[in-house]
């Protein structure tokens, strides 16, 4: 599961995980490694992953297209 907000469920209880900084980072190293164009960077996603892209557009909109 993404840590969409909510924290990421397990048997012992939720923990919190970083998520966007592990997304973030990911664009990161492609920029520097490849000549991807970073304004044609974007991110989808159904059910926890549509809350996980919904995050990014909120919290890294200079990373994901809108």
């Amino acid at each position: 599961n993404w840590d969409f907000g909510a924290g990421v469920p397990t048997p012992d209880g939720t923990i919190q995980v970083d998520d966007v900084g592990y997304l973030t980072g990911i664009v990161d190293e492609l920029k520097a490694d490849y000549a991807i164009d970073p304004a044609r960077v974007f991110v989808t996603g159904m059910s926890n992953g549509a809350l996980m892209a919904y995050r990014l557009a909120c919290e890294a909109p200079d990373t994901f297209e809108r």
